[in-house]
């Protein structure tokens, strides 16, 4: 064999082998970058994980909140049906006693048909609440604090002839000369006495 034919294939079998070391060196770089971003992944992963640990522990704890809000509304709706069954209990019973009222007044015919209890006293609605549990004043009636404008003595004239403002006793009750109650029309009241009378005018 010639010595050009030698050296050509020394040369090709350096070439190929450099052709192999230089494909295996390729692959192990693409492997070791595919093994570091498996890597990050993984890290990633980690950290995802607790992310999603924290959120069932909120997802519990939310739960348990949802779990005793629910007990909470069913103990309050307990509570207001014995507080109905308490109301028609009582409703009942003063139905009764209206009944054996109505049975011994001898002006009341408990007979007829159309007979029916007089039990509006015991049907007058309860006050509302707003949501911070106080009263609702839209919905607390009036009229039941006081008599504005029934004291004093507007209206009166006082004794007949006399001048200023009428006299009045210890109690702020017009009187006459004579210490003698008056009615609204500036009249003595009779039964009153001297000294301003026990009576007071109607």
């Amino acid at each position: 064999m010639a010595t050009g034919t030698i050296v050509l294939i020394i040369v090709i079998a350096v070439v190929v082998l450099a052709l192999l070391a230089l494909v295996a060196w390729m692959s192990n770089k693409k492997k070791q970058q595919r093994h570091q971003e498996a890597q990050s992944i993984r890290h990633e992963a980690v950290s995802e994980a607790r992310g999603v640990q924290e959120s069932q522990v909120q997802a519990r704890e939310a739960e348990a909140k949802a779990e005793q809000a629910r007990l909470e509304a069913q103990r309050a709706e307990e509570q207001a049906a014995r507080a109905h069954q308490g109301v028609s209990q009582e409703q009942a019973l003063h139905e009764e006693k209206i009944r054996e009222a109505d049975r011994l007044d001898p002006t009341v015919d408990h007979k007829s048909d159309d007979y029916n209890p007089d039990t509006t006293a015991a049907a007058a609605p309860a006050p509302a609440y707003d949501e911070t549990g106080r009263r609702d004043p839209a919905t607390t009636g009036t009229g039941t604090t006081g008599t504005t404008g029934t004291t004093g003595t507007t209206g009166t004239t006082g004794t007949t002839g006399s001048t200023g403002a009428p006299a009045v006793d210890a109690e702020g009750r017009p009187v006459d000369e004579h210490g003698r109650l008056l009615d609204e029309h500036g009249r003595p009241i009779q039964g009153s006495d001297e000294t301003g009378g026990t009576h007071r005018a109607p």
